[in-house]
């Protein structure tokens, strides 16, 4: 289920899915780092999804260096159809990490939630489209 209350919104475009928001509690991962993540971070296109991830060049001089470290360590999956985060979590060299994960996926073995899924099947019902085995 997407949580639609209003201190679980990235921004007025992105939500969070109960399982994101499960793991930001479990990661300690706040929502104010997604926002930094999905603000100054580059995006990359990987198997149906939207991984964030940030450097420190691109984080504004006025973060500390304890939140630079934590703010580059981040991953944060957004799905492609809907601004939805699926999942975040960290990772020493995510920006190699996000890299090497193939471009291609299965929409039927994908392992995400299975609302996302629906949501991807829905999305290429209406544009007409086959699903990709």
């Amino acid at each position: 289920m997407i949580s639609q209350m209003k201190n679980t919104m990235i921004s007025p475009a992105i939500a969070i899915t109960e399982h994101a928001k499960r793991r930001c509690q479990q990661r300690n991962i706040k929502i104010t780092d997604l926002q930094a993540v999905v603000t100054y971070g580059n995006i990359k296109h990987r198997q149906g999804l939207r991984f964030y991830t940030v450097s420190r060049r691109d984080l504004p001089e006025n973060i500390n260096n304890k939140q630079a470290d934590k703010l580059c360590r981040l991953v944060v999956v957004l799905d492609l159809v809907q601004a939805v985060v699926i999942t975040t979590y960290f990772n020493d060299r995510p920006a190699k990490h996000v890299r090497k994960k193939g471009k291609r996926m299965r929409l039927d073995c994908v392992g995400a939630t299975q609302q996302v899924n629906h949501l991807r099947h829905q999305y290429y019902r209406q544009a007409g489209l086959q699903k990709a085995c």
